[in-house]
């Protein structure tokens, strides 16, 4: 199983760079492990 973490744009209450998106990425990389996180 891979995650493709990408579009944060549509998901991010800020602007660049989406710096509201930190705890969701980190509850992926804890989950999948950032050797399955595909980027972009």
């Amino acid at each position: 199983v891979y995650v493709k973490y990408s579009a944060l744009f549509r998901i991010s209450r800020s602007s660049f760079p989406y710096e509201d998106t930190a705890p969701l990425l980190s509850q992926v990389i804890t989950s999948y492990g950032i050797n399955r996180i595909m980027w972009g």
